[in-house]
């Protein structure tokens, strides 16, 4: 009776050892599954194989007070991995919320949208609008005074009669025998003014 009972009882440790190798070599080719999964779907399935308090204890060694506890214990981690990918940027940045991340760019977007409303076809960039506006009003008044000839002068007033002795010469010329009116000036007070040494009674 006795023997019949160690005889049981080391089939049972038998069984027991060959049911743990076989889960041993099941957990071994889910390794990637396992580590997706935080473990758990193996440990849940050694606990049900083996109902020990063992049973409780993760691939890191930490022994677990309850199935749920297991499940649960890594739920803080997770979150906070998923926080943080969520609310890095492409340069690397941890922002401390959506609205940080949203708003981080806005000085540079501010800054190279002014700059660029505010650079001229020549490449200038300009302090104002204003500035930009009169950029050129020292051009145009230039260009507004220079004539055919290339001379620039200085006001309308001054352009207006820039050519007064040279019409007023070609004139002179087409009507008499002087070439301009200083000369016909000279002839005419010669000719009506009387001689130096003419006297009169």
């Amino acid at each position: 009776m006795a023997s019949r009972q160690k005889l049981k009882k080391r089939n049972k440790a038998a069984a027991k050892a060959a049911l743990s190798k076989l889960i041993a070599s099941w957990e071994s080719k889910q390794a990637n599954k396992a580590k997706k999964l935080g473990g758990f779907g193996l440990l849940a399935v050694s606990l049900a194989a083996c109902n020990s308090s063992n049973d409780l204890t993760d691939s890191s060694g930490v022994e677990h007070a309850s199935v749920d506890a297991a499940i649960t214990s890594n739920d803080a981690a997770i979150t906070t991995a998923a926080t943080t990918a969520a609310l890095t940027d492409t340069g690397g940045t941890v922002h401390t919320s959506v609205n940080a991340a949203i708003n981080s760019n806005d000085a540079a977007i501010t800054t190279a949208a002014t700059t660029a409303a505010l650079t001229d076809s020549g490449g200038t960039v300009h302090a104002s609008v204003n500035d930009a506006i009169s950029s050129n009003d020292a051009a145009i008044t230039t260009a507004a005074l220079t004539d055919s000839g290339g001379t620039v002068h200085a006001s309308v007033n001054a352009a207006i009669t820039s050519n007064d002795s040279a019409v007023t010469d070609a004139a002179v010329a087409a009507a008499t025998s002087f070439t301009n009116l200083t000369d016909l000036v000279a002839a005419y007070n010669t000719a009506i003014a009387p001689a130096a040494s003419q006297s009169f009674p």
